[in-house]
């Protein structure tokens, strides 16, 4: 519901340190991050919503209306067989967003991140495969003007969400402080599987496709 009904001060004040530090893909009750979003909602006289829920392949397999927050539950309740899985925890994951338009940026691939964090033990190695042909998006700047993730994680935590869609840099910085992580692209920057140090360490220079 935000940030459907929401301007960019209340984008602002949600989606800065309100947001949980740990990964919270599928966690919905008790969640403040959902909490705050349908308050948000219900300040602005939503009422009715319509939603679909989708396969695997896109297909639109059920559709839930009404209320927000009982037909969002009820989409909820839907989707978990389609895209809830039991996993081990391992110390190496290998994650896709799924093609496009999942992975057109980095902006969106690090949704895949959050999900993988799920089950890679601490000090583990994440490996991101993702065509990004849109480039960093907007939080290159916040990458590159730190001298270590660390710096990007205190400055997020000063400033919160800006313009420049800081807390994806921050989720990045967060993801390099607790694993290891790589960066295999899919022939759009030639750069092969690199580890996301040395993608942090040169990103001015990559900030968008080559020629």
């Amino acid at each position: 519901m935000i940030p459907g009904v929401a301007g960019l001060e209340t984008l602002r004040v949600h989606h800065s340190p309100i947001r949980p530090d740990h990964p919270a893909m599928g966690w919905i009750e008790g969640n403040p991050f959902h909490e705050e979003a349908l308050a948000g909602a219900r300040m602005a006289s939503i009422d009715f919503i319509v939603n679909t829920v989708n396969d695997a392949d896109n297909r639109v397999v059920a559709v839930v209306a009404g209320d927000l927050a009982a037909a969002h539950a009820e989409g909820v309740r839907l989707s978990r067989p389609l895209w809830h899985c039991e996993a081990e925890m391992a110390d190496i994951v290998v994650v896709s967003p799924g093609g496009y338009p999942r992975d057109i940026d980095l902006h969106q691939a690090q949704k895949s991140l959050s999900v993988a964090e799920t089950i890679c033990r601490p000090g583990g190695t994440l490996i991101l495969v993702a065509e990004a042909k849109g480039g960093i998006s907007k939080f290159a700047s916040w990458l590159e003007e730190a001298g270590s993730p660390a710096e990007v994680v205190e400055r997020f935590q000063r400033e919160g969400y800006n313009r420049e869609a800081s807390a994806k840099a921050y989720y990045y910085a967060k993801s390099l402080m607790q694993w290891e992580i790589y960066l295999v692209d899919l022939l759009c920057w030639g750069i092969g599987c690199v580890p996301c140090s040395w993608f942090l360490s040169r990103i001015s220079s990559r900030r968008s496709m080559p020629p």
